[in-house]
């Protein structure tokens, strides 16, 4: 007001109307998007609004690393690899400020919370880091098969999917040694257990593996079209995949092994997660998490996020979105 000029500018949604100060708040009403986007010097939060009407979450948008891809939630944080940069940044759940950045090497994209510690996979120089969570540092390597995609746990044994070795790896937490290796599909990338069983979809030969981690064979596999494997759950009775070429989550019985449904969410849907009942889905195309009720098979909320979602998790009551392009991750605290 002294000087009379500009002094910063902020991006908002579509068609603002109205605008209020509270505090050190501000808040600005969007009207064509149906959001509330609430202001601070230190982080955009977004509340928006399910197709009801009704407040869906907040949003907070925060920078991290060089090209985050990998997201994981686990011991009260949430773990983000950026890899153009080689690092691993840890956030605090509640504050969503980030705690340490741990330099891991290589390009790092896969990251996984279990077995008492947080795995992350550089790919591209073939390597396997085991951080301790309460100090940050590394405690472990090992190498691994070129072009880590995907990793998950069954007890102590850490499952990684090689989408250029057309493999998936059975390494032991405790001693770090291979126990197993299997052909599973052509081009396997995310990876999930539930159900008794290690699922793999591979987009290069469209199909869903089954593999019994007691014999670490590959039992079944479920022909799917449309490039599946950019995401993997098991919740609520069923396998669920998103199928990027289609723009469909498809869901799959994992008793018969017969696709029972599939739900069209449009654009490319890549990860999936599970939070507040719902089946939670990252679409990178229109840069949106779109959550669906697992009964009806209906989408209950459409929520904008950051640019190029790739990955997503959930957390603490958090949903936590990486994204590529815009360097940064959302955490969105659902309402309900």
């Amino acid at each position: 007001p002294n000087s009379m000029q500009i002094t910063g500018e902020l991006t908002v949604g579509r068609s603002p109307t109205h605008v209020a100060v509270a505090g050190d708040q501000v808040w600005v009403v969007n009207q064509d998007d149906g959001t509330v986007m609430q202001l601070s010097a230190r982080q955009v939060q977004h509340t928006h609004l399910s197709s009801t009407g009704t407040p869906a979450g907040y949003v907070d948008q925060i920078a991290i690393g060089n090209g985050p891809v990998g997201v994981a939630g686990g011991f009260n944080a949430a773990w983000v690899t950026n890899a153009n940069d080689g690092t691993v940044s840890k956030l605090n759940e509640l504050t969503g400020r980030v705690t340490a950045t741990i330099p891991v090497g290589g390009s790092p994209k896969t990251v996984a919370v279990g077995a008492g510690a947080v795995w992350v996979a550089a790919d591209d120089i073939h390597k396997l880091r085991e951080i301790n969570p309460v100090t940050n540092q590394v405690i472990a390597t090992l190498p691994i098969q070129p072009a880590a995609e995907g990793m998950t746990f069954t007890g102590p044994s850490l499952w990684v999917a090689s989408a250029q070795d057309d493999s998936v790896t059975e390494i032991d937490t405790h001693t770090l040694k291979t126990l197993a290796t299997v052909a599973a599909g052509t081009q396997p990338m995310r990876i999930a257990t539930g159900s008794g069983a290690v699922w793999v979809g591979s987009p290069g030969g469209e199909t869903l593996s089954r593999i019994d981690p007691q014999t670490g064979q590959v039992t079944n596999k479920v022909q799917i079209s449309g490039q599946p494997g950019g995401g993997v759950v098991v919740a609520f009775g069923r396998v669920w995949v998103s199928t990027f070429a289609t723009g469909k989550i498809v869901t799959v019985n994992p008793k018969t092994l017969k696709i029972t449904g599939s739900i069209n969410v449009g654009g490319h849907p890549l990860g999936l997660t599970t939070g507040n009942s719902l089946i939670w889905a990252v679409e990178s195309s229109n840069n949106s998490l779109v959550g669906i009720n697992p009964s009806s098979m209906h989408i209950t909320t459409r929520i904008s996020v950051c640019q190029n979602p790739q990955t997503v998790a959930s957390d603490g009551g958090f949903i936590w979105v990486a994204c590529t392009d815009s360097g940064s991750v959302d955490r969105v605290r659902l309402f309900g």
